[in-house]
């Protein structure tokens, strides 16, 4: 990798922010901020318009001129807080932990913790050490990735959450990273690790919330690694402040006989990406990805998602659905790969976009690269508006048009929402989902 001028706005920053981090941060660690902060000079903010594929009907202009100019970061605290450890009083959840505006404030529990502040030594043990420099940064290839490099340069807040083989979990582990009115102007770096280990199950919610309007961006990175014969069931909640930028990350790594079950809901932020990389590294990997979006305004929410088989006998079911309204847009790109000699394989993929208004868009490319016979792959994309006469039926019926455009948004959504089988996190995310709904229903 050829050595670059530092750019001045991040050359102060990381300064700044390394004369901290270097008292705390091991060797190795320091290492690869470095290494990755060459990377994130080289790369620079994707903004070209023209041979940028990957953000070709996203254009990020908007966030160089007003994060970046005046680039700005989460620094570590020398002195970390003291953790408010306690008991967890919602019986609904395994833990949860909760980060404000980049400090971890509480971290509860039922019984046994398997969540670690990634950043505080008194919270990570020996074998959560290891754990951390065998997998951190090894999944998410940073070469291709400014916003990853930027991450893993930056990072100064998140959690490593460690499975031991032989594990069940019946209860979620809550992550929640929320943003208040002293996130205005800054980059909030989190970062989440996630190792399960072999005959393991669990289940995640990951969410991300906002309580006011204010300007910044959330630059997420998240690595997961499922061992043989594991289940990991992963909910992304995402409802940040509509002023906001939120960018995601997230690289899956599913070993033999393995399942990755991920549900992704967005309704906040202004410029929502979201990228998902998922490798069924081993024979007998599976995956269900799932994902429901509703904006309105001017929101634009933009979903890459490629599912790489890069092992035989693996399969994969995907199915996205929007609800667009006002001059809101969306962009979908699934890949789906299936690699030399990975035969019978079994991969389904579909994007479902239902547009309120004549003003929103949606834009949606699903893709397969295949490389071998003997496999079983199909796909498909729709953008459309509401049935009239499905309208017009219900009102027959003595339903009024309101509640009967509602009714056929909901059942829109719902296909997602039901397929959810924790009733608590069913109802969590249906009342996400009902929130929005109400308000698009209201504006129109």
């Amino acid at each position: 990798m050829k050595e670059t001028t530092i750019p001045n706005q991040f050359e102060k920053t990381f300064s700044e922010f390394e004369k901290i981090s270097s008292k705390i941060d091991p060797e190795w660690v320091k290492s690869i901020r470095k290494e990755s902060l060459l990377i994130a000079n080289s790369l620079g903010l994707p903004t070209a318009r023209r041979g940028n594929e990957e953000w070709k009907y996203t254009d990020i202009k908007a966030l160089n001129k007003t994060l970046f100019s005046d680039f700005s970061t989460y620094n570590i605290d020398d002195k970390p807080i003291e953790i408010n450890y306690k008991n967890l009083e919602d019986d609904s959840l395994h833990e949860k932990i909760v980060f404000k505006d980049g400090i971890c404030i509480s971290k509860t529990f039922q019984k046994d913790s398997y969540v670690s502040n990634i950043l505080n030594d008194n919270d990570i043990s020996p074998e959560n050490s290891n754990q951390l420099r065998n997998y951190l940064a090894k999944l998410t290839i940073l070469d291709e990735n400014f916003f990853a490099a930027l991450n893993t340069t930056f990072f100064s807040f998140g959690a490593l959450i460690y499975i031991p083989d032989n594990t069940n979990i019946t209860k979620p582990i809550h992550l929640s990273i929320e943003s208040s009115s002293q996130s205005e102007g800054n980059v909030a770096n989190p970062r989440i690790l996630v190792v399960l280990g072999k005959n393991s199950n669990a289940t995640l919610i990951e969410e991300y919330l906002s309580f006011t309007n204010t300007k910044y961006l959330n630059n997420a990175v998240i690595e997961i690694i499922i061992g043989e014969n594991s289940n990991l069931n992963h909910y992304r909640m995402q409802n940040e402040s509509i002023e906001s930028y939120a960018i995601t990350n997230t690289t899956v790594w599913i070993e033999s006989y393995a399942h990755y079950e991920s549900t992704v809901t967005d309704i906040g932020g202004s410029l929502v990406r979201n990228n998902l990389n998922v490798i069924t590294k081993q024979e007998g990997a599976s995956a269900k990805l799932n994902g429901i979006y509703i904006v309105d305004e001017k929101q634009h929410i933009d979903n890459q998602v490629i599912i790489d088989h890069a092992m035989p006998n693996t399969n994969s079911r995907e199915l996205y659905k929007g609800i667009l309204s006002g001059h809101s847009r969306s962009v979908f790109h699934g890949s789906i790969i299936v690699r030399e000699g990975a035969y019978k394989v079994d991969a389904n993929q579909a994007d479902k976009n239902l547009l309120l208004s004549d003003n929103a868009e949606a834009d949606t490319k699903p893709a397969f690269w295949v490389y071998c016979d003997d496999v079983k792959c199909g796909h498909g994309a729709a953008c459309g508006k509401i049935d009239e006469s499905a309208i017009f039926y219900l009102q027959s019926r003595g339903i009024p048009e309101i509640q009967a455009r509602s009714m056929l948004i909901y059942a829109f959504a719902n296909e997602i929402i039901k397929d959810i089988k924790d009733e608590f996190i069913r109802e969590y995310i249906e009342s996400f989902v009902q929130y929005k709904l109400e308000k698009l229903i209201e504006i129109r």
